[in-house]
């Protein structure tokens, strides 16, 4: 699947997701839990086929309802796109800075940059680890005061050999703890005293 496909498919699944109305939102102080899977289309540098499931968990903080930070880890495990053969697993490391932008509804899109590390080990020989700069764009569609489901595309630029990598998550938020009783958005009151 190309990525420009991913990127036209990402937008239509936020703009369908996004009809309904909820005031529940990300809260100061809440953890966030973000079971999900992926997936992950390797720059055509690399000579690795594209990883259909890619399993992920993010966790992060909020240090309002603007701003986290968020730490996450996926699995690759994919094959060679060419005539060498055997497997090649993976790690792909995450820690990124997110913002939230003007809520909408129950629609909470962000944006996020960050840095991270891929670690290929191909064939159980050589394995490797390439720093990267991320940046993503994302969206959390609340159906609860702690639950969300969760889209998020984001572009890894390795700052070895120039190869750049596309991730597409797919997960469901859980907030845990965090300020419930009062939620402001841009000055907004949501949730409370008016």
């Amino acid at each position: 699947m190309k990525k420009s496909t991913l990127l036209i498919l990402m937008a239509s699944s936020f703009a369908i997701l996004g009809m309904q109305a909820s005031i529940a939102g990300n809260r100061p102080g809440a953890v966030t839990f973000t079971p999900g899977v992926g997936y992950y289309a390797f720059s055509a540098k690399r000579d690795l086929n594209n990883t259909a499931v890619l399993p992920t968990i993010g966790l992060a903080y909020n240090f309002d309802d603007q701003w986290a930070i968020e730490g996450a880890y996926g699995h690759v495990n994919t094959t060679y796109d060419s005539s060498r053969t055997g497997s090649v697993l993976g790690n792909v490391y995450t820690v990124s800075g997110l913002y939230r932008l003007a809520k909408h509804n129950m629609f909470e899109p962000y944006i996020s940059a960050g840095a991270g590390v891929l670690y290929l080990n191909p064939n159980g020989n050589n394995p490797t680890n390439q720093a990267n700069i991320n940046v993503g764009l994302g969206s959390q569609i609340f159906f609860d005061d702690s639950i969300a489901l969760r889209a998020e595309v984001k572009d890894l630029y390795m700052t070895a050999g120039n190869k750049n990598d596309v991730m597409l998550n797919f997960g469901v938020s859980f907030l845990i703890g965090g300020h419930a009783d009062h939620v402001s958005y841009k000055g907004e009151d949501l949730i409370g005293d008016k």
